[in-house]
């Protein structure tokens, strides 16, 4: 079907700077994208967009930090499944 969202549709893709607002506003804009940047350079992947799957997958391996970060990152991974909905 035409209206099926395929994994290279840009539609479906999440900016890093969506997942760097999520934690901005307790961490800072400075901090919160090279947080996002960093862990998503450590995790191999690359570009301005990820797959939601992917971008999920950045908000995890952030909530692992400790502190401040980690816990900011928890209640951004819950704001990011209302918004995308991940399987």
């Amino acid at each position: 079907m035409p209206d099926d969202p395929t994994p290279d549709d840009p539609e479906d893709r999440v900016p890093l700077s969506e997942l760097a607002s999520l934690l901005a506003a307790s961490l800072g804009d400075d901090k919160a994208r090279a947080t996002v940047r960093e862990t998503v350079a450590a995790m191999g992947l690359s570009g301005p967009e990820l797959e939601p799957r992917d971008a999920f997958r950045v908000l995890e391996k952030i909530s692992e930090s400790p502190g401040i970060v980690g816990t900011v990152a928890r209640f951004a991974k819950a704001r990011f499944i209302l918004a995308h909905p991940v399987d």
